[in-house]
């Protein structure tokens, strides 16, 4: 199964880039936990992650980011999701898909893991 983690990164520019990399190893250790498990993970956290002097715009991150989901088996979406505007586009896109979602504890549980 192909997963998408739908999650904050970097909540516009409101947060430091502290905050912004702690959210990208969160999701990196998320997504180690579930290919360890035998998912199969797109984490655009750490495939979106191209440092701070990037040029590319949200916009285009976001039209990339939807291009995966429109691929995968099941959006998981990660503890804080709902403070983003990025993940609740991708939940919503997934809806128009008829592509099911997931909070990140549901999911867990669906599939009788543990959180990391």
């Amino acid at each position: 199964m192909v997963v998408y983690l739908a999650g904050p990164i970097s909540n516009g520019s409101q947060d430091g880039m502290d905050k912004r990399r702690q959210r990208i190893e969160d999701a990196r250790k998320i997504a180690e936990k579930l290919w360890t498990a035998g998912f199969a993970v797109i984490c655009p956290h750490i495939n979106n992650d191209f440092g701070d002097d990037c040029k590319l715009t949200w916009q285009q991150y976001l039209k990339g980011d939807l291009e995966l989901v429109a691929k995968v088996d099941m959006v998981v979406l990660l503890p804080g999701w709902q403070d983003s505007r990025g993940a609740k586009k991708e939940k919503r896109f997934a809806k128009t898909r008829n592509i099911p979602t997931r909070e990140y504890e549901k999911f867990l549980a669906d599939f009788g893991l543990k959180d990391v």
